[in-house]
């Protein structure tokens, strides 16, 4: 995945066993000092996923396979504390700056916080090119991923042989969200302030009023527009808040209060 020619940022492979039913053998490799991932999820988003990573010692020695999970938007280990428990035939090493990784694992461990690899998924791919000094065995993947993560545009089986292309996700939304928030709160509501503290008095006839009214009406708008434009690129909010997620429902009503406040003000 991420290649420029021949070159690629990391490598990962999958297939069935030879003389099992029910087991897979993946190589995950790359050129990094941190660590590579795929993650097996039900969407395209992080959160919820089954991940599978070769992670550098930050001695920068050893090589560790880990079967983990993200639980919301950060890495953890499953309920086990113990990221190989459902690795066999592990082989790691580093040759040249690349981290190797060669693993067998059961389609379905059983483990409830692992996929069925039976079904089909979307892969997320993964890297990160430093440590954040939690890189050792017993320990989550750590240091957050370098870019966005590269996810696959259809689901795959992890017996798929199917050959499939990655592409990072599309933060538009996410950048018109931010560009209607400075605007609204940075630019128009401090406009906005401005003009019945300074303007009142300067101005004979109650422009100030006008202006302030309509500048406070954008702010209104704009901070609307740009909270849709959030919700639809995470398709939605999270009513549960044991889950992590910063975006739930009473993160929400806190931000409705708030922009009531200020709507008074």
């Amino acid at each position: 995945a991420d290649c420029s020619g021949s070159a690629c940022s990391f490598i990962y492979t999958q297939q069935k066993l030879p003389g099992s039913s029910d087991r897979v053998e993946i190589v995950l490799a790359g050129r990094v000092s941190g660590w590579v991932a795929v993650g097996f999820s039900d969407d395209q988003k992080m959160g919820n996923d089954d991940v599978m990573g070769c992670q550098l010692s930050r001695d920068g020695v050893r090589v560790f396979a880990k079967n983990t999970n993200n639980r919301g938007k950060s890495n953890s280990l499953d309920n086990s504390n113990d990221p190989s428990q459902y690795l066999e035939n592990v082989v790691t090493y580093k040759s040249d700056g690349q981290i190797v990784c060669r693993f067998t694992r059961k389609l379905n461990t059983g483990a409830s916080e692992d996929k069925d690899l039976n079904n089909e998924y979307y892969l997320l791919f993964a890297s990160n090119a430093g440590t954040n000094g939690q890189n050792d065995f017993f320990a989550p993947l750590g240091a957050k991923h370098i870019a966005n993560p590269l996810i696959t545009s259809s689901k795959f089986s992890a017996l798929s042989s199917k050959e499939f292309t990655a592409s990072a996700e599309s933060k538009a939304l996410v950048t018109a969200h931010a560009i209607f928030m400075i605007l609204a709160w940075i630019g128009a509501a401090s406009i906005g302030l401005f003009m019945p503290r300074f303007m009142k008095k300067a101005w004979v006839k109650p422009y100030w009023f006008q202006a302030h009214r309509a500048i406070m009406v954008f702010v209104w708008a704009a901070t609307i527009l740009g909270f849709i434009l959030i919700v639809v690129h995470v398709e939605g909010w999270s009513k549960d808040v044991s889950n992590g997620s910063v975006f739930n429902a009473e993160n929400l009503n806190t931000v409705r209060r708030m922009q009531t406040i200020c709507f008074v003000l």
